[in-house]
């Protein structure tokens, strides 16, 4: 069976060693042995090998795998294999990796940086150490990398593919720390509790190597005046918060509906005495200004201009990645072409209906409230209110509404 090309004996409970008759299959282009009870060392003449997982290997992997550039998967998954992993893995062209479930330890070697067609890293459960190489960075095809499980630590690289992973990526590695994207945003972030037994959340802002630890803490929310929040975060220290992605889905809404911002995932502290900032770090399209998603710059003045932006989506039930608004349509055009004589063709038709003979008052209303949203959103982060003027606004325009009401 010299010529032999193909090989697969997967779920047949096949156990004992590999025979060495396998050294003569020098022409095996696959090789399955999975879903078995197979022992014992890996062979090193065998090549070309395709899958081989769920046994109980207990050698190290040979030196000569890593040698195989025209192999498209590596799964060792669930074995018990030993020692590190060499740097002549990047050899490997492969586009699947699976080292996971074995007793592998070492560091993860840069050299993985070298294997650009990979689409699928996994190292999981394994005993690696050190950090995790900036070279991965370069994996542009990359999809999916699992590093759980590990004894890894320093911080996580936050450039390339590994802005898209999230903390399910790197969980229990006590001590990586940076990067992690949680549910819906960028950063660490922690659940906790204080002595007065008041639970908070807090994001980690500063990077793990970063002496100059900073972190926000803030009420943790069960559920998901926004107005009064920014305008705390901007101007409530000598160092100002930048939220960088207000959205609604990012203002919750308490037991009292009462809403509060949150995901402070991708927030920057502006430096003292400092206006601004860059990142390369993107935020949500159609709720980013201009500055932000052109050169990076972010601003006090970029969280009014999402803020803007979301007070047109609240009052016309539109997004402003609305398949209406098109070239050069926009949810802001779409609401400056409509004032002041034609707000009810923006309005949301709930609003009418739930107002009813009070129209007037409610268009008179909403005229304020879209100026005011025009205000936040200009094109010049200098043109635009402070949140400091925005919330008084709102307040003079809540005092219209209450005082109609009465009479």
């Amino acid at each position: 069976m010299s010529k032999l090309l193909y090989f697969s004996v997967n779920d047949n409970n096949v156990n004992g060693l590999i025979p060495g008759t396998f050294k003569g299959l020098q022409k095996l282009q696959l090789l399955d042995l999975s879903n078995n009870g197979l022992q014992g060392s890996f062979i090193e003449e065998l090549c070309e090998i395709e899958s081989l997982r769920f046994n109980s290997f207990n050698s190290r992997i040979p030196s000569s795998l890593w040698s195989l550039k025209d192999i498209l998967e590596v799964n060792l998954i669930s074995n018990a294999f030993i020692g590190n992993i060499p740097p002549e893995a990047g050899n490997l062209r492969a586009i699947n990796l699976s080292l996971a479930q074995n007793n592998l330890n070492g560091s993860i070697p840069a050299s993985l940086g070298d294997m650009v067609s990979l689409i699928s890293l996994d190292l999981s459960q394994n005993m690696l150490t050190g950090v995790i190489p900036k070279s991965l960075e370069s994996l542009k095809q990359i999809q999916n990398i699992n590093f759980s499980y590990n004894r890894l630590q320093g911080e996580i690289p936050n450039g390339g593919p590994f802005k898209n992973f999230t903390a399910q990526s790197f969980m229990h590695n006590e001590a990586l720390c940076g990067n992690p994207r949680l549910q819906g945003g960028f950063g660490s972030v922690y659940q906790g509790k204080l002595p007065d037994g008041e639970i908070i959340a807090v994001k980690i802002i500063s990077g793990c190597s970063n002496l100059d630890f900073k972190a926000l803490v803030m009420e943790f929310m069960t559920n998901g005046n926004v107005a009064s929040a920014l305008e705390y975060l901007h101007h409530g220290s000598s160092i100002p918060v930048v939220h960088c992605d207000l959205k609604p889905s990012n203002v919750l809404l308490d037991e009292n509906m009462v809403a509060h911002v949150s995901d402070f995932g991708i927030s920057k502290l502006v430096d003292e005495g400092q206006s601004k900032t860059h990142t390369e770090t993107l935020a949500t399209i159609g709720y980013l200004a201009p500055e932000y998603g052109s050169s990076g710059i972010v601003s006090v003045k970029g969280d009014v201009y999402s803020y803007g932006i979301m007070l047109m989506e609240i009052f016309t039930g539109k997004k402003p990645t609305d398949d209406m608004f098109v070239a050069e349509l926009s949810l802001i055009t779409w609401i400056g072409g409509s004032l002041p004589n034609l707000i009810m063709e923006v309005l949301d038709s709930n609003l009418v209906q739930q107002n009813g003979e009070q129209i007037d008052d409610l268009l008179t209303y909403m005229s304020s409230i879209f100026g005011l949203a025009m205000n936040c959103c200009k094109d010049s982060p200098e043109a635009r209110m402070n949140m400091v003027d925005v919330t008084a606004s709102l307040i003079k325009i809540k005092t219209s509404v209450l005082g109609a009401n009465r009479v």
